[in-house]
């Protein structure tokens, strides 16, 4: 399934959205669109800004108190259960 190929109807279908962990406070801050500027509120000032791959902004007043996390899709069916032959289908084509 290529990132532009449209889902299956029997799965609702969440991108992938940049994020990072605040490890001075241990807040995780997730942008899931361009204009979603997020801080944690701590000393450290962690933000991050853009939400998914194509633009994404991030930092903080120490840039080694933070790390960066990916928020991977989740394929879930109607009833809201995860499809975990979904999400393996998908790890094995995109993990390359």
């Amino acid at each position: 399934m290529k990132n532009n190929a449209q889902p299956n109807r029997n799965f609702l279908w969440e991108n992938s959205h940049e994020g990072i962990v605040c490890l001075c406070c241990g807040k995780v801050l997730i942008s899931y669109y361009r204009h979603d500027y997020k801080t944690c509120g701590c000393s450290n000032g962690a933000m991050i800004d853009g939400g998914q791959i194509d633009y994404v902004r991030r930092g903080a007043i120490n840039s080694d108190l933070i790390q960066e996390v990916i928020v991977t899709p989740v394929f879930r069916t109607k009833n809201g259960k995860v499809s975990k032959k979904k999400v393996k289908s998908y790890r094995k084509v995109y993990s390359k």
